[in-house]
């Protein structure tokens, strides 16, 4: 297979790609259709566009601008790098549009929210964009600033691999045969260790495209190896101590106090790394609060550690499992 257009496009889909990349968010944007071909004169209507990260909520803002223009709007598509408390900035446009709102810190959110409701009176529509997950006081003062929300859905592996698959379908050339090369299995895989964020799905399986010896055939095999190169870079930097935590943590649900003792630090430091890793977790199980490693649950995912574990040269002495306390 060849491809006219790529397939595995990690950033933003932009204008020109949209039909071709922007796959499976058609409720979504029936949504915003039906929204913007009100028939009040002055809608006045503020929409945040909700996702995680890496979930497409700037490529979702870029076809929003699209469709307002079709629909004959004038669009301001602004980033938090511009003055967007200021009215000015909302008076000459019908749609304003807001991307990495969701990257601001809460104070500035917050200000935001109090504001919108004179902002809004500048203009008809102002979409942008917001994470789910927000401390309450955030939450709170996002529920009474807006109007209706765009709430995007979070994929499942098949959506996941139906997106892939519809994207590398769009961008093959005419003459192409197209089959899909992944196997269920490393499809499985990839949407696991990226626990369903969309755009570390596509890096993942972009990494494994890139790495196998047959592209028509992409195994779990690849899929771990693309694993490994990714997390290399993630595990690399830690000390010797965090690494000793994410390797306990593929062996038992560990209590915070014993893994504290074991990796011969207090509890305080220990939930400071937690609170700073995105390779670890603490969870309750029954009234202990325990420590686990995104690897423990990962098919495979003892092996490919200790594969990365090797790569780096660190030797992490297993725990028997008579000594867990989990």
């Amino acid at each position: 297979m060849k491809f006219e257009s790529n397939p595995f496009q990690l950033y933003p889909v932009k204008r020109d790609q949209l039909e071709i990349l922007y796959i499976d968010r058609e409720r979504e944007l029936q949504l915003v259709t039906s929204v913007l071909d009100t028939a009040f004169e002055s809608p006045n209507e503020v929409l945040p566009v909700l996702g995680d990260r890496g979930g497409g909520k700037s490529s979702t803002l870029n076809y929003i601008q699209y469709i307002s223009e079709e629909k004959g709007y004038s669009v301001g598509p602004y980033t938090t790098d511009d003055d967007y408390l200021s009215p000015k900035l909302y008076e000459d446009h019908d749609v304003v549009v807001i991307d990495d709102l969701d990257k601001a810190s809460d104070e500035e959110i917050i200000e935001y929210y109090n504001k919108v409701e004179k902002l809004i009176a500048n203009t008809k529509f102002i979409f942008f964009s917001d994470e789910y997950e927000k401390k309450d006081m955030v939450m709170r003062q996002r529920e009474s600033a807006i109007s209706q929300k765009v709430p995007l859905r979070r994929l499942d592996t098949e959506k996941l691999k139906d997106i892939l698959k519809s994207r590398m379908k769009n961008c093959i050339k005419e003459e192409d045969a197209f089959t899909f090369p992944f196997t269920d299995e490393a499809m499985d895989l990839a949407s696991q260790r990226a626990s369903n964020n969309l755009r570390a799905f596509i890096r993942y399986s972009k990494n494994a495209w890139t790495l196998s010896e047959d592209q028509n055939d992409i195994t779990l095999d690849d899929m771990k190896q693309s694993i490994i190169m990714e997390d290399l870079t993630r595990l690399q930097p830690l000390s010797t101590d965090e690494l000793k935590i994410v390797w306990y943590g593929t062996e038992e649900e560990f209590n915070l106090g014993y893994m504290a003792d074991l990796c011969n630090m207090s509890r305080p430091t220990l939930d400071e790394k937690i609170k700073n890793s995105n390779l670890l977790s603490k969870e309750r199980a029954g009234v202990e609060t325990i420590v686990k490693s995104l690897y423990k649950d990962l098919k495979d995912g003892k092996e490919i550690l200790s594969k990365i574990l090797d790569d780096i040269g660190a030797e992490i002495e297993e725990v028997p499992e008579e000594q867990g306390n989990g």
